[in-house]
C-alpha cells in the first residue's frame, strides 16, 4: 500500500466515525507518519495532546492535539489489503478513544465495549459505536461542564 493508498484508508476510518461524535472533536489533527520516533516507542498509531477530559478553562491557544498513524509499522504486519484496512481503522478508533478521555487505565469494561466498536465492521458497528461513543461524549461533556461550572462558581465575587 503506497503513502496516497494508506492516506485514503486513513480518511475512510475517520469518514466512518458518526458526525455527532465528530462534532464533539476538538483541536485534533490527524497525520500519517512512516515510523515512530525511537521516544514514541514501536507503535502503530499514538495520540499527542490534552484529552476532552483533562481540559480545563486555561485550555486555549495551544497547537492542535494530533493522532499519528504509522505507516510502516502497519504494513510490516503483512496483512491482506481488507485486513490492513481493518487494522488502519482500529488504531484511528484507538487514538480518537484517547482523544475523548478514554486511556488505557480505565477500566476493563469501557476498555471492551471501545474494542468491541472496533472489532465489528463498519457498517455493522454504527448502532454499538454510537451508543459507547455517546456515552463517553455525554460523561466527557458533563465533566468539562462541571470543572467550568466549579471553576466560574469559584472564581464569581459578585455580592450575595
Amino acid at each position: 500500500m503506497n503513502k496516497a493508498e494508506f492516506d485514503a484508508a486513513v480518511d475512510r476510518a475517520l469518514d466512518g466515525v458518526p458526525t455527532w461524535v465528530m462534532e464533539r472533536v476538538d483541536n485534533l489533527h490527524v497525520v500519517v507518519e512512516d515510523w515512530p520516533t525511537e521516544e514514541q516507542g514501536d507503535v502503530l498509531g499514538i495520540y499527542e495532546g490534552v484529552s476532552l477530559l483533562e481540559r480545563s478553562s486555561d485550555y486555549w491557544g495551544v497547537l492542535p492535539d494530533r493522532i499519528i498513524v504509522f505507516r510502516q509499522p502497519h504494513l510490516e504486519l503483512g496483512l491482506s489489503d481488507e485486513d490492513l484496512e481493518e487494522e488502519i481503522r482500529r488504531t484511528v478508533l484507538h487514538e480518537l478513544a484517547h482523544h475523548l478521555g478514554i486511556d488505557d487505565s480505565r477500566p476493563a469494561s469501557a476498555r471492551s465495549r471501545w474494542r468491541s466498536v472496533c472489532s465489528v465492521g463498519m457498517r455493522n458497528a454504527a448502532p454499538l459505536m454510537k451508543t459507547f461513543a455517546h456515552s463517553v461524549a455525554v460523561n466527557a461533556i458533563t465533566s468539562i461542564d462541571q470543572r467550568r461550572s466549579v471553576l466560574i462558581d469559584s472564581t464569581d465575587t459578585r455580592p450575595s
